[in-house]
C-alpha cells in the first residue's frame, strides 16, 4: 500500500506524463526496497488517469487544461516468493503469495501540464 502510495503522489506532482512515469517507477523501487519485500520477479506497475471523474488514460490526465480537475492512480502488484519458509507443521502452505494495492492522488488543478 506504500508503494502504491508513494508512486501516485511522486506521479502527481510531475507536469508531464513521462516524468510522472519515472517518478512513480522510483517510488515504487524505493518503498519495495526500504520495506525489504523481495518480489519474485519485478513489481507489476499499472497506471491510469481520470479527468472531471472519467476514467482515462495517465497520459490524458497530463494532457488536460489546468483549471479541469484530474486524478492519476497507480495500481503495483508484487509476487512475493515463501520458498525461504519452509514448515512441516504446515503442509500444503502456498510457496507465493500476490500483493496488490491501488492509490489515487489528484493534480493540482491550477498547475500547468504537459
Amino acid at each position: 500500500e506504500a508503494a502504491a502510495h508513494d508512486a501516485a503522489r511522486a506521479a502527481s506532482i510531475s507536469r508531464d506524463a513521462g516524468t510522472a512515469r519515472d517518478a512513480a517507477r522510483d517510488a515504487v523501487r524505493r518503498q519495495l526496497d526500504w520495506r525489504r519485500l523481495n518480489c519474485a520477479g519485478a513489481p507489476r506497475m499499472t497506471l491510469g488517469g481520470s479527468v472531471r471523474g472519467r476514467s482515462t488514460s495517465f497520459d490524458a490526465a497530463y494532457r488536460s487544461p489546468a483549471g479541469q480537475p484530474a486524478s492519476v492512480t497507480v495500481s503495483v502488484t508484487c509476487v512475493v516468493s515463501h520458498r525461504d519458509l519452509r514448515l512441516p507443521a504446515l503442509p500444503g502452505m502456498p510457496l507465493r503469495t500476490t500483493a496488490s494495492a491501488t492509490f489515487t492522488s489528484p493534480l493540482d488543478r491550477y498547475r500547468s501540464r504537459g
